[in-house]
């Protein structure tokens, strides 16, 4: 193997190792931290490379897409999900995931949790001690104030109608709003309609709070990614909690990198 491609593989394994150590001394829950793990999808001999390292059911899912880039988008994602929880197990993580009502997967009886999102180009994994949403999205529609007036708040609507770009709003808004009710488990489920995201939520420095009519508060805030793309994430928050009381990282992992290190830990091929 190239000097360089050992290079990488060691600074992604660093900072799983940091994270994954970071969670298991968080169990204790005196603070809460989310990561948020993204990887580009750009290459699509990345389906023959990380499928062998899926669960037989998934592999099963994947094999099953008939669209390139959604085997694609769905083999990476599930790949770097069972990449992160097999270093926090220290071992291969169960194969069958629970579903909530809505579909929120989970792990019984984990002091963890995650999710995950994937769109043209882009997946991401969310995990932390606390209840999260991640969101990724790429398409810009054609018709957004149309499609606003069905499913957005009337201050939502209205920024959309001064912005210069309304398609960019639209994207903006509609990914802040998928990562919230990814949050809550209720995915869309939860009228997206029946709360509203900040106007001045487009910092990606800092959190902002939403409360839907159940009473829940959920934080929320932008991910930086490139321009072709938004992310968001947001988390379940008592309202009595400060915005900040919860510590956020992104990292960013190639997809190269993932799949040699699959090949080469015998932790995460163990029992495969």
């Amino acid at each position: 193997m190239q000097a360089q491609q050992v290079s990488q593989m060691n600074g992604v394994n660093n900072r799983v190792t940091e994270f994954s150590h970071d969670l298991c001394s968080e169990q204790t829950h005196q603070s809460k931290k989310v990561d948020v793990w993204l990887c580009r999808t750009d290459a699509f001999s990345m389906v023959e490379e990380l499928l062998p390292f899926l669960s037989p059911p998934e592999q099963m899912r994947a094999q099953a897409l008939r669209q390139k880039s959604a085997q694609l988008s769905y083999v990476v994602v599930h790949a770097l999900l069972r990449y992160l929880l097999s270093h926090v197990w220290g071992c291969q993580p169960p194969e069958a995931f629970e579903q909530g009502l809505y579909g929120k997967p989970s792990i019984k009886g984990a002091p963890l949790h995650f999710s995950l999102s994937h769109t043209d180009g882009l997946v991401a994994v969310a995990v932390g001690h606390v209840p999260v949403g991640v969101d990724v999205e790429s398409r810009l529609v054609d018709n957004p104030l149309t499609l606003a007036q069905a499913c957005f708040a009337e201050a939502e609507l209205l920024a959309l109608r001064v912005s210069d770009d309304p398609a960019r709003m639209f994207r903006h808004y509609w990914c802040m709003k998928e990562a919230v009710v990814k949050a809550t488990g209720a995915g869309m489920s939860q009228p997206l309609n029946t709360f509203s995201v900040p106007s001045d939520a487009a910092s990606e420095n800092a959190w902002c709070s939403v409360q839907l009519l159940s009473g829940q508060h959920v934080n929320v805030r932008p991910v930086a990614v490139p321009a072709m793309w938004n992310a968001a994430v947001a988390v379940m928050q008592a309202s009595s909690e400060p915005l900040d009381s919860v510590a956020f990282r992104t990292h960013w992992i190639e997809g190269k990198a993932l799949a040699d290190d699959f090949k080469c830990d015998a932790t995460l091929t163990h029992n495969m």
